[in-house]
């Protein structure tokens, strides 16, 4: 039988869509059908995410894009104006509407006398890329527009790039918060954007460092740093290696110091981890597919080259649009969006013993008959994530993909 995606590629709408919905008290319109609104949403639910914000829609209908009726809009943005009283209105133009042409920053700037917010267009349409587009557009954003000059606040941080899309986003997320409380006394201040609040995100460069954990939220960082000389480091904490790295990186930049004893301990038990998969594992070690978004296929290969594990391919899941695609690499194997007919023929002829991915390329391993296999990444069809202490990054972290490891690997002996 036949493999078909299950998942249409997501728009930059749907991207800055995700990067919206988790920020608590932010209003967001949503110029287009009804049927639209109610779509992401359910699509931000099945990424395991929770909808934070208020999120209205104008209702449009067939005959208001036929004869250009700019009606709705207007009045739903004096509406949310009056009974939210919110300080901003995000707006987003669907597919529909966008292609209806309709002038929607035109119509905000006519009414702005008549209303007490500040109208922010988010400037999608579903046209310029894929899901990353939008994140990194609108994580830029919320840098530029929504971030004011704060009160400077010692032992605190920022960061940004937690969005939904990524399949461990919030495990991640409390890993890296526990290392910087548990090896440096410092506590998160804001995250951009899943759960954090509009009020913690208008306070942000109140902070001392801001923590960039994906590619496509440094171009924010350096608006950040360009309008409040915020530092900012890009860290992606994969493996031992790399999470010593992040704790240098974060010693330089704000001069506080590691508590020794609390990071030898964490060292301790990342190296036992390490030692007791790297047992388990032939000179010549099993060989390796990963598919994902493009900072964790990147830093995973990186991990399982710490332990032994030989990556033949590293698949990334969608287009690489922008500047700050950090750390790439062309010597790397690499493959940017296949469809599933190139990821099934590149398994059919590379015959892995392991595959790290989205649920499209473990669908298809299993259809190929293949034992080991590990979801790491998003798109996901019905895994249920409701432990947020199972991270792929930091110390934990390198822990637990250890564990994970042994139980798919058992032995020299099945591969």
């Amino acid at each position: 039988m036949k493999f078909y995606r299950y998942f249409p590629p997501p728009s930059d709408r749907m991207g800055a869509l995700w990067t919206l919905c988790g920020i608590h008290d932010s209003c967001i319109l949503e110029f287009g059908p009804s049927g639209n609104t109610s779509f992401a949403k359910s699509g931000f639910n099945n990424l395991n995410a929770e909808v934070n914000a208020d999120i209205f829609t104008t209702h449009v209908t067939e005959d208001d894009i036929v004869f250009g009726d700019i009606n709705r809009i207007r009045a739903a943005l004096i509406e949310i104006d009056k009974i939210q009283r919110p300080k901003e209105i995000f707006i987003l133009s669907s597919s529909l509407a966008a292609v209806s042409g309709t002038d929607v920053s035109g119509i905000c700037e006519e009414i702005k006398d008549d209303i007490n917010a500040k109208l922010i267009l988010v400037d999608n349409g579903g046209f310029k890329g894929d899901h990353t587009t939008g994140i990194r557009n609108t994580l830029s954003l919320l840098c530029n527009e929504i971030v004011t000059e704060a009160e400077s606040e010692k032992g605190t941080y920022n960061i940004i790039g937690s969005q939904p899309d990524c399949y461990n986003f919030s495990a991640d997320v409390e890993e890296i918060k526990r290392i910087m409380r548990k090896i440096f006394g410092m506590e998160c201040h804001a995250v951009f954007s899943s759960g954090s609040s509009i009020e913690k995100i208008r306070t942000a460069s109140s902070a001392m460092i801001n923590i960039v954990i994906r590619s496509e939220g440094i171009d924010g960082a350096g608006i950040l740093k360009h309008k409040f000389n915020q530092e900012y480091i890009f860290a992606r904490p994969y493996g031992l290696l790399k999470t010593l790295d992040f704790v240098e990186l974060i010693k330089e930049k704000t001069g506080v110091v590691p508590t020794i004893n609390n990071l030898e301990e964490e060292i301790f038990s990342c190296k036992s981890a390490l030692f007791h998969i790297k047992g388990r594992i032939m000179h010549d070690g099993p060989k390796a597919v990963i598919s994902g978004n493009y900072d964790l296929v990147l830093e995973i290969r990186s991990l399982l080259q710490e332990i032994g594990i030989k990556p033949v391919i590293s698949i990334v899941n969608h287009e690489l649009k922008g500047n700050n695609y950090a750390g790439y690499d062309s010597s790397v194997d690499m493959v940017i969006n296949p469809d599933e007919d190139v990821i099934e023929q590149m398994l059919t002829e590379i015959k892995p013993d392991l595959v790290l991915g989205d649920d499209t390329i473990l669908r298809i391993s299993e259809r190929l008959g293949i034992k080991n296999r590990f979801q790491i990444s998003n798109p996901n069809s019905g895994v249920v994530k409701i432990f947020d202490y199972t991270p792929f990054v930091g110390f934990r972290g390198t822990v637990y993909l250890c564990e994970v490891l042994c139980n798919l690997i058992p032995s020299h002996k099945t591969l």
